[in-house]
């Protein structure tokens, strides 16, 4: 049938701005992921520091960060480091992602765990944007960037700050990125933009 969900965000126009604003998506960490403790915490704002820095390196960059909208107890320690770390960067937790979307020219998704992805990223992709995804997990092999891959797909310990830059500055890779997602897209969703009026012709036959 295709997504119902995401109909209206691929009737929506989509803009590359070159404004160099990252999105920043950190998934919380949740203890039904069985992979919560002080170790991952302690990653986690390590990793924050890191990108924040990475970011901070390049000129004329901005910072937005999403929250996951649901009323999730590490948010709270999430919206504390970022503070921390720098108390002028916007944090969004229930703004609607399609708006932020449309704002920023990169996506970064932060993943405590690789096997239970964030639809934020396919979001990401259906507005056209480079998506960039670390992830915090020790046990995924998924550790660098595979060619033809239609995100930018890191682990913690990769050297974030070339990516960063290349993802940025080199359009030449951030244009190759955008055509896999396009594909990879045309491959993962039917009816894009139709799914709605789908559901409702196999409901009516």
């Amino acid at each position: 049938t295709g997504s119902p969900r995401y109909d209206k965000f691929f009737k929506m126009q989509h803009y590359q701005k070159n404004n160099k604003i990252i999105l920043i998506t950190p998934e919380p960490i949740t203890e039904f992921s069985g992979l919560a403790d002080t170790n991952l915490a302690i990653r986690y704002e390590n990793l924050i520091n890191k990108i924040i820095d990475s970011i901070k390196k390049i000129p004329n960059t901005k910072i937005i960060v999403k929250l996951h909208p649901g009323d999730d107890i590490h948010n709270k320690t999430l919206l504390s480091i970022f503070e921390k770390i720098d108390s002028s960067i916007p944090i969004f937790h229930i703004k609607k992602i399609s708006e932020l979307l449309e704002e920023c020219d990169i996506l970064l998704n932060i993943t405590c765990e690789i096997s239970d992805p964030s639809t934020v990223m396919i979001e990401g992709m259906i507005f056209e944007k480079p998506v960039f995804e670390i992830s915090l997990d020790e046990k995924t092999n998924r550790f660098e960037y595979q060619e033809n891959s239609p995100i930018l797909s890191l682990s913690y310990k990769a050297e974030i700050d070339n990516y960063l830059s290349k993802i940025i500055l080199d359009s030449e890779f951030k244009n190759e990125l955008l055509l896999n997602q396009k594909k990879y897209l045309e491959y993962f969703l039917a009816n894009r933009g139709t799914a709605s009026k789908n559901v409702v012709k196999i409901l009516d036959s």
